[in-house]
């Protein structure tokens, strides 16, 4: 197997396999979308936003069973945060920075973000290459509140079905 990349000025694309040569790499800025994302991932800054998908000419090729390296370019943004992350939909992906781009590991073409949030905590830089810490709690909340909105439905079914039964049994 030998990877492919493909690049734009903004997106560079590495696959894990070759990819036919007439493929090109696709990426539309999702500017006009920003305000939307915005309200999604409170305490972050949306700082870019793109479709990226790979194209056989004028049609859309679906990436299946691949697994990609996607770089965003940062340009001046690489200093203005101390926290960097991607979002896809509403769930975070880990990065690193490296030489002005913001790296991630994917199997699946779709809409990317770069959100970027400054904290209050000093963060300790590397030479070439920052880690993008982790924030889980916005995932953890929406599982926590899908178990409770499904768990406390079905308890209040069977405690109606237990008192139900015993009402019947005390009737005979």
């Amino acid at each position: 197997k030998k990877a492919t990349t493909l690049k734009t000025d903004k997106v560079i694309l590495i696959s894990d396999t070759k990819l036919n040569n007439k493929y090109k790499l696709n990426v539309n800025d999702l500017d006009d979308k920003k305000s939307e994302y915005n309200k999604k991932v409170k305490d972050f800054d949306i700082v870019s936003l793109y479709d990226v998908s790979i194209y056989n000419g004028k049609k859309e090729v679906e990436m299946k069973n691949n697994s990609f390296i996607i770089k965003i370019k940062l340009d001046e943004k690489k200093d203005n945060y101390d926290n960097y992350k991607i979002i896809y939909v509403t769930e975070y992906i880990d990065g690193t920075i490296e030489d002005g781009y913001i790296v991630f590991k994917t199997t699946h073409l779709s809409q990317y973000g770069v959100i970027g949030q400054n904290e209050k905590e000093e963060v300790l830089e590397s030479s070439t290459v920052e880690p993008v810490k982790k924030n889980n709690n916005i995932g953890n909340i929406l599982k926590i509140s899908l178990i409770i909105g499904i768990a406390l439905p079905l308890m209040g079914l069977i405690i109606y079905l237990v008192v139900k039964s015993h009402n019947l049994q005390n009737k005979k």
